[in-house]
């Protein structure tokens, strides 16, 4: 993502010449970057929901404290 974006502002920056190209792609790499890490994140944050639903332990006993996940449907 961040090759293809610094590439494609390196050919977009050409029309204002060497310091264009050199300005597009740097521009291009940031942008790729910021983009590939906000996409990053959120499938991060949309795993680790799903883990902390269906795996971790979510219920407590409140009487001793035992902590246990939610039990699986026979099939």
């Amino acid at each position: 993502m961040t090759l293809a974006s610094a590439e494609t502002g390196a050919a977009i920056g050409m029309l204002a010449g060497p310091v264009g190209a050199a300005l597009g792609g740097l521009t291009g790499a940031i942008i790729g970057a910021l983009i590939g890490g906000t996409t990053g994140c959120a499938a991060g944050v949309a795993l680790g929901e799903t883990v902390d639903t269906h795996v971790l332990d979510n219920y407590r006993c409140l009487d001793c404290k035992h902590t246990f996940g939610r039990a699986k449907a026979s099939a």
